[in-house]
């Protein structure tokens, strides 16, 4: 039997999908000496209304769920915190460190900025 090698840019949601296969988690390397990679961030927000009769209870749920939990986040929904779990395993170690190191994936009131930029910086090669 031939091995394969399919390398694939990821989301945290797609690790799941992984499991009980046979697989690494890589950071995003360079694309050459002098082109560097950056990966894309989407984040995710557990959001407590100001003006909610019950914002304490609230504030402190999505503190659970974010801070408390973070070790048990990536099992029940799929999504690693924002805090490193203090038993992360190397996956989670990697993914943790290329939220760390991604640009944030713009929003919609930035899209019309972020297309302009992107045809501006692909004009300057082409």
């Amino acid at each position: 039997m031939r091995e394969k090698t399919l390398c694939a840019i990821v989301d945290s949601d797609s690790l799941t999908k992984l499991e009980g296969t046979d697989h690494e988690i890589r950071e995003l390397l360079a694309l050459n000496d002098t082109l560097q990679a950056s990966s894309a961030a989407l984040t995710d927000l557990v959001v407590v209304n100001d003006f909610s009769e019950k914002k304490e209870k609230a504030a402190d749920f999505a503190e659970y769920v974010t801070l408390t939990m973070s070790g048990e986040l990536h099992g029940l929904g799929g999504h690693y915190s924002v805090k490193l779990s203090e038993d992360a395993d190397e996956k989670e170690q990697i993914a943790y460190q290329a939220y760390e190191n991604a640009i944030p994936v713009p929003d919609s009131q930035d899209a019309k900025e972020f297309w302009v930029t992107l045809k501006e910086t692909i004009s300057q090669y082409f």
